[in-house]
């Protein structure tokens, strides 16, 4: 938790307390020590499986933060909403 503090870019901790290798305080420690902006999303599963057993959930969680936060980035403002986006592509 020590280096995530400092950041320097929107951070997204996805984690889930049946995580059976990293214990679920983990995530949550990370997430608090994060400076703003920041998001957690609570994820099913374990460790391993997390992504597949929190279905599109999962994906909608990831997509979401993207649009909320990608144009916040100094570098990618300066270029405009296309360059943010990253080259993101919607089905």
């Amino acid at each position: 938790t020590a280096k995530i503090g400092a950041a320097r870019s929107p951070v997204l901790v996805m984690h889930s307390p049946q995580d059976d290798i990293v214990p679920y305080r983990m995530g949550r420690q990370i997430y608090e020590a994060a400076p703003p902006p920041k998001e957690f999303f609570e994820m099913s599963g374990d460790h391993n499986e997390g992504f597949l057993m929190t279905g599109d959930a999962y994906g909608r969680a990831i997509a979401g933060f993207l649009e909320r936060h990608a144009s916040r980035h100094p570098q990618d403002a300066a270029r405009g909403p296309r360059a943010a986006a990253g080259g993101l592509r919607r089905p």
